[in-house]
């Protein structure tokens, strides 16, 4: 897990931290010292933020814009961004409203 500095002329590491799946700890998941790649995003953002480096967004995949926790994390934090949704997620409109990407493509000319 990393995250990195980047704009229209440098793209440079920030910090980096290794996940190690649930099953190389004795209690799996419920071990103290296991994190999930979500936690220890979180704690990359918040690392990120608490050593002052100022961003206009978070940039992350498809794995972690389908998770509202996340999500509702950065945006209680103040932090903008910009995340990958899997094609069938609905979240272009809120609540009854809500549409996949395919179909908004779809109606798009």
């Amino acid at each position: 897990m990393t995250t990195v500095w980047a704009d229209e002329r440098v793209y440079y590491p920030l910090h980096a931290e290794p996940y190690t799946p649930a099953s190389h700890f004795v209690k799996k998941r419920t071990d103290p010292g296991f994190r999930t790649k979500l936690q220890i995003a979180a704690d990359l953002v918040a690392k990120a933020r608490t050593t002052g480096v100022v961003c206009r967004a978070v940039v992350a995949d498809c794995f972690y814009g389908d998770h509202d926790d996340l999500r509702a994390e950065l945006r209680q934090g103040g932090w903008g961004f910009v995340m990958a949704l899997k094609p069938a997620r609905g979240t272009w409109q809120y609540q009854a409203e809500a549409y996949t990407p395919k179909d908004a493509a779809r109606v798009v000319a």
